[in-house]
């Protein structure tokens, strides 16, 4: 979370407007505002970037191992 998303909660719990905010975001919040879910659901792109494959550490290489796994079971 980022000091831009406390002010987006903050305005829309001050009635200065909705916004539209990633759902992990709106876990366990401070802030006294209604979060409702779209009709429609709506998603967003994720992306890894990285230097080199070759100097890329044994954990990087096992993440990266771990989304390609998870994003193919996602295609079923």
């Amino acid at each position: 979370m980022t000091w831009e998303d406390y002010a987006v909660m903050s305005m829309v719990e001050n009635g200065l407007g909705i916004s539209v905010l990633p759902e992990l975001i709106l876990k366990r919040i401070p802030y006294k505002i209604v979060i409702k879910h779209l009709d429609v659901p709506a998603f967003r792109n994720i992306g890894l970037a990285f230097r080199s494959r070759k100097s890329l550490s044994l954990a990087a290489e096992r993440f990266i191992g771990y989304c390609g796994d998870f994003a193919a079971e996602l295609e079923k």
